[in-house]
């Protein structure tokens, strides 16, 4: 079963960007991840932000969906989107 552990709504503009990967990064963080994780999931997540090629005026849309092994992380931004997955490693929830 899935649901939406949170929706965060940030400007594309690059100086906002940060943003949405520091916390994205703090609820890794807060399920037990480590440093390391983090670290992978932040640059996996930085790198889907720029192929989305947003202009600096749009929104970045990021829906966090928890499932049973892990989150999905949904980025939509002017009609384009994209996931990154990030697993969960066992006896974390």
């Amino acid at each position: 079963m899935s649901r939406d552990a949170f929706v965060l709504r940030v400007p594309a503009d690059p100086a906002f960007r940060d943003l949405a990967v520091d916390v994205v990064g703090r609820y890794i963080e807060l399920l037990g991840g480590p440093d390391a994780e983090r670290a992978r999931f932040d640059a996996a997540l930085a790198e889907a932000i720029n192929k989305l090629g947003a202009d600096p005026d749009d929104v970045l849309d990021l829906i966090c969906t928890t499932r049973s092994d892990g989150f999905d992380l949904t980025i939509r931004c002017g009609g384009r989107s994209t996931v990154v997955r990030h697993p969960l490693a066992a006896g974390k929830s």
